[in-house]
C-alpha cells in the first residue's frame, strides 16, 4: 500500500530536485512523448500535460521528510481524472497511455539518480506511486473508450435495423469482410451471400463512377489514406440506379501496415434526387429570368411600334384639319394602331392570369366555328397568298367564346407561318364527334425536337427553332394562350411532330 511507504531524510535529496526541477521535468517529458505518439503532435502542451502537475506534487509530498508519506486515495483520484480526460480528448490506446506514465517515470528517475543509484526506499516510492496511477488511468481509460464504443456500436446497430445505414469491416491481414445484416439490400439483393469481395463491389458500380470508386479502393488498400469518402451510383439486378455513400476508416499496425478497415454504407438516392431537382430549378429560373430580359425588350420594341404610329398620324391631323378625307384615313390608323396595342397589352395580362394558375375569363355565346376560322384564314390569304386549306363541314355552331377562339386560330396558323416550310401547305381541319369537335392545324417542315415539347405553352417559351428566328418577332406567350383559351373551354390540346408527318396542334372542345 502506498500509505504504508514512510520517506525519512535519506530522501531529502530527491525531494528538492523534484521540487526544483518540476517544470523542466515536465517539458522533458513532453519532449519524449511527442517523439513517441505521434497523435500527441496536434495537441496543446496544457492539454497534454493535464493532471502531470498535480501528481507531481503528490509525488513530492511522499518524498517529502516532514510529509507523512502518499495519499494513495489522492494518486489514484488523480490519475482517474486523467485517463478520464484523455479517453475524452486524444485518439490514444492504452499502449499510449501506458507510454506516458513509462515516460514519465523514466524522467523522473533519470532526474533523481543524477548523482547515484536511488536507494531501495525512494525508488519503491517511485515505482508504486507510477505503477498505481497506470493502473488506475488505463483502467479508467479503457471504462471511457469502451462505453463511447459500445454507445456508438448501439446508435450504429439501431440505424442498421432501420435500414438506414449497413456497416462493414474488411481485415488486410485475412481478405474477409465482415456485413452488418442489411448490408446486401444497400446492392439491390434479396438474400445475404456468404462472401463480399471487391470484385462483387465492382459488379455492382455504375459504369460511369468504376473508375472513381476502384482509384478510391487502391488508396485504402495502400495505405495512402486515413479515411475515405464516396458518393456513387449502383445497379441493381432489377436495373434500377441507386446513389449510395460509402465512409471509411483506416486502421494501421504497430509496423505501420494496413490492418483493417472499418466503415458504412447508407442510401442517398433521395438526397441525389432533390439536389438534382433543385439544380434544375436553379437553371429554369436562371432561363426564366433570361427570357423575361428577352421578353421584356421585344414587347418596348413591339408597343413602340404602334403608338409610333398613332402618334405620327395624330400629328398628321393636326397640321392638315382641313383635308377631311386624309383626317378619315388618319383616323382609322390611329384606331388600328391602339387595337394592335390594347391586343399586345391584352394578351400580357392573359398570359399572367394563366401563368398564376388562373382560368381565362370567357365571353360565350352562340357562334360558327368554321366562320370564325374561315374569317382569320380570308385576312391570311391577303397577306401570304392561297397556302392555306380549310377541311371542315359547312357549318359547326356551339356554345364557345368567338373572340378567343379567333385568337387561338391566330397564333397556331402565325406559328406555321414562322416555322413552317415556306412552300408548303397549312391546312386546317375541323371535325365533329359525338360530344367534341377536333381541331388540327397541321404544316410541313423542321419538325419540334421531343424534348421541347413539354415546355412549349411555358410562358415566355420557345423552341430551338423559335430561338434562331427571333428576328420575326415572338414574345413566347402565343401558346401559352393557345392552351389557356382551350383548357378555359375545358378543352385539350396536344402537339405531333415528326420528320415524315409534319407538325400538328391538335385540340378537343367539348360540343
Amino acid at each position: 500500500m502506498l500509505a504504508q511507504l514512510k520517506p525519512n531524510a535519506s530522501n531529502q535529496l530527491c525531494f528538492l530536485r523534484l521540487a526544483s526541477y518540476k517544470e523542466e521535468i515536465m517539458q522533458e517529458w513532453e519532449v519524449r512523448i511527442r517523439k513517441r505518439i505521434p497523435s500527441t503532435h496536434d495537441q496543446s502542451s496544457t492539454t497534454l500535460r493535464d493532471d502531470l502537475p498535480k501528481f507531481l506534487d503528490q509525488l513530492s509530498k511522499a518524498l517529502n521528510p516532514d510529509q507523512s508519506g502518499l495519499a494513495e486515495s489522492t494518486v489514484c483520484e488523480i490519475s482517474r481524472i486523467h485517463g478520464t480526460e484523455t479517453a475524452k480528448t486524444s485518439k490514444f490506446t492504452p499502449d499510449e497511455v501506458i507510454q506516458e506514465y513509462t515516460t514519465l517515470q523514466d524522467v523522473l528517475l533519470d532526474v533523481f539518480e543524477q548523482d547515484g543509484e536511488l536507494g531501495k526506499k525512494e525508488r519503491n516510492i517511485v515505482l508504486v506511486a507510477m505503477a498505481t496511477a497506470m493502473k488506475e488511468a488505463v483502467s479508467e481509460f479503457v471504462n471511457i473508450v469502451t462505453e463511447r464504443e459500445q454507445e456508438l456500436a448501439d446508435r450504429l446497430a439501431r440505424a442498421s435495423d432501420a435500414g438506414k445505414i449497413a456497416l462493414w469491416e474488411w481485415d488486410a491481414r485475412t481478405g474477409e469482410t465482415w456485413r452488418s445484416e442489411y448490408h446486401h439490400e444497400f446492392y439491390g439483393f434479396k438474400n445475404k451471400s456468404l462472401t463480399w469481395t471487391f470484385s462483387d463491389l465492382f459488379a455492382c458500380i455504375h459504369p460511369d463512377d468504376l473508375r472513381m470508386v476502384k482509384q478510391e479502393v487502391e488508396k485504402v488498400r495502400a495505405g495512402k489514406v486515413k479515411s475515405y469518402h464516396a458518393e456513387y451510383r449502383v445497379i441493381w439486378p432489377d436495373g434500377s440506379e441507386h446513389w449510395l455513400l460509402g465512409k471509411g476508416q483506416v486502421r494501421l499496425g504497430a509496423d505501420k501496415s494496413l490492418k483493417y478497415v472499418a466503415g458504412t454504407v447508407s442510401e442517398i438516392t433521395e438526397r441525389k434526387e432533390a439536389d438534382a431537382a433543385l439544380e434544375r430549378s436553379v437553371h429554369r429560373l436562371e432561363e426564366e429570368k433570361q427570357l423575361r430580359e428577352q421578353f421584356v425588350n421585344t414587347l418596348s420594341h413591339d408597343l413602340r411600334n404602334p403608338l409610333a404610329a398613332a402618334k405620327a398620324a395624330a400629328q398628321l391631323i393636326a397640321r392638315h384639319p382641313e383635308q377631311s378625307a386624309r383626317i378619315t384615313d388618319l383616323a382609322m390608323r390611329v384606331a388600328n394602331a391602339v387595337n394592335r396595342a390594347d391586343k399586345m397589352i391584352q394578351d400580357l395580362l392573359d398570359a399572367n392570369r394563366i401563368r398564376a394558375g388562373k382560368q381565362m375569363v370567357l365571353d360565350y355565346s352562340n357562334c360558327d366555328l368554321v366562320g370564325i376560322a374561315r374569317s382569320v384564314l380570308d385576312e391570311l390569304i391577303s397577306i401570304h397568298g392561297d397556302r392555306f386549306e380549310l377541311k371542315a363541314e359547312t357549318d359547326i355552331f356551339g356554345y364557345w367564346s368567338a373572340d378567343d377562339l379567333k385568337r387561338v386560330f391566330e397564333n397556331l396558323f402565325t406559328n406555321a407561318i414562322k416555322y413552317g416550310d415556306p412552300r408548303s401547305e397549312i391546312t386546317l381541319e375541323i371535325e365533329k364527334r359525338t360530344k367534341s369537335v377536333c381541331i388540327s392545324v397541321h404544316n410541313w417542315g423542321n419538325p419540334i425536337p421531343h424534348s421541347e415539347i413539354p415546355r412549349l405553352f411555358d410562358p415566355f417559351s420557345r423552341s430551338a427553332s423559335a430561338e434562331k428566328n427571333l428576328r420575326k418577332g415572338s414574345w413566347g406567350l402565343g401558346l401559352t394562350l393557345v392552351r389557356g383559351v382551350v383548357e378555359a373551354h375545358r378543352g385539350t390540346i396536344e402537339v405531333k411532330s415528326s420528320a415524315n408527318g409534319g407538325t400538328s396542334f391538335i385540340i378537343s372542345l367539348p360540343y
